[in-house]
């Protein structure tokens, strides 16, 4: 994570994600769509940069790789949109700043 945030900013990464909150997703809410080389090159991406999931969720945004023994990633939050990201049962929620979080699933 200290790596990703010395390399960009929340707003950056809004920015750069921006037009992926009008993308029309699958049925699950997956995006296919190939995420910009800024996004995909993140350090908390390294070694599965073609790997990354994207889920389209009503004001948010899941970037998540992984396996069956866990998943991470970061989850942003529409621009303008005051939600928050609190995790669930199976996801610990790191928050960073202005919408971005980081999360984990152990």
């Amino acid at each position: 994570m200290d790596d990703t945030k010395r390399q960009i900013t929340p707003s950056e990464i809004q920015a750069a994600l921006r037009p992926f909150f009008t993308v029309r997703a699958d049925s699950t809410g997956e995006i296919t769509n190939r995420l910009p080389d800024q996004i995909s090159s993140l350090p908390i991406f390294s070694g599965d940069a073609d790997g990354i999931m994207v889920f389209l969720h009503t004001n948010d945004l899941t970037l998540m790789v992984g396996s069956g023994f866990g998943h991470w990633g970061m989850v942003v939050i529409r621009p303008g949109s005051r939600e928050t990201y609190e995790g669930n049962e199976q996801t610990t929620s790191i928050p960073w700043d202005d919408g971005v979080y980081f999360f984990s699933q152990y």
